[in-house]
């Protein structure tokens, strides 16, 4: 299954506060059969993040998940307000 609206990267918008609770976010979404995230954190509005900012975030999370042996993938996306 994937998941395509999650806000899993620490530190981005109203996401979690710190990586343990991203890789807590993995691992329980692992175990309801996901197997890749859209890291889907807000575009506009009161979050205005930056695509680089998305992918930064995702090289340094996905390292850290496939070290805790969660197998998710993580892939970029952002949520626009229209």
């Amino acid at each position: 299954m994937i998941d395509l609206h999650t806000h899993i990267l620490p530190g981005i918008d109203d996401g979690p506060v710190d990586r343990r609770v991203s890789l807590d976010m993995a691992r329980a979404s692992a175990a309801e059969g996901i197997h890749t995230i859209a890291c889907t954190s807000h575009r506009r509005g009161k979050y205005p993040t930056l695509a680089q900012r998305v992918h930064d975030g995702i090289a340094e999370l996905q390292p850290l998940i496939d070290a805790e042996g969660i197998a998710v993938k993580l892939v970029s996306g952002l949520e626009i307000a229209l």
